[in-house]
């Protein structure tokens, strides 16, 4: 998001800076390529912290919270079987969907299917679009370490499934407080998912 919103205006701005001042020196053909080399520079740096961000997004630090491991399986299984969320182009509600649960374990993997619009105004097509996620539950002294991996794909848009993977973790953080309110609890690394 940062690459096309951000990047792309000042990869614009580089090139044309690095064309002139290079301009002065050079003779005809070196000032477009260095503006180009610029130009990509500026880019590169700005999709590669898109990457992180997207990275940091689909593998959060596992969390600590101290609260006793059915607790918090209860949370996650109400998050992750039954709980809406807006995704798509559409803004239609879908659901998060629980396709495999270990609890000896500690194990649940949950789904979401949604559609992705994409295309002009006059030649949209639909994509299905799955995000999938790994939770893992350890029992830790009195609390529970969660660790959440997400996987996605969407070639063409990362900002749905942003969206998705944050409201989807606004949720856990605002059920966990609820819980940890009634029962005292809270988290030792001072984190929220």
């Amino acid at each position: 998001m940062l690459a096309k919103s951000i990047g792309l205006p000042l990869s614009f701005v580089a090139f044309l800076l690095a064309t002139n001042l290079v301009g002065g020196f050079m003779g005809a053909g070196i000032p477009l390529v260095a503006g180009g080399l610029a130009g990509w520079a500026v880019w590169s740096f700005f999709r590669h912290l898109d990457e992180l961000r997207l990275n940091e997004l689909l593998n959060p630090a596992p969390v600590l919270w101290q609260l006793p491991l059915p607790i918090v399986w209860g949370i996650m299984k109400d998050v992750f079987d039954a709980s809406f969320v807006v995704a798509g182009s559409s803004g239609g509600l879908v659901a998060w969907k629980l396709h495999q649960e270990d609890p000896s374990r500690g194990l649940m993997s949950s789904m979401l299917d949604f559609q992705e619009m994409l295309g002009d105004i006059s030649s949209q097509t639909s994509y299905p679009r799955t995000i999938t996620v790994e939770i893992q539950l350890i029992p830790q002294g009195q609390g529970t370490l969660i660790k959440l991996r997400y996987q996605a794909f969407s070639p063409a848009c990362t900002q749905v499934i942003e969206q998705i993977i944050i409201s989807t973790n606004k949720r856990l953080n605002e059920d966990w407080k609820r819980h940890s309110c009634q029962k005292g609890a809270f988290t030792t690394s001072g984190e929220s998912l």
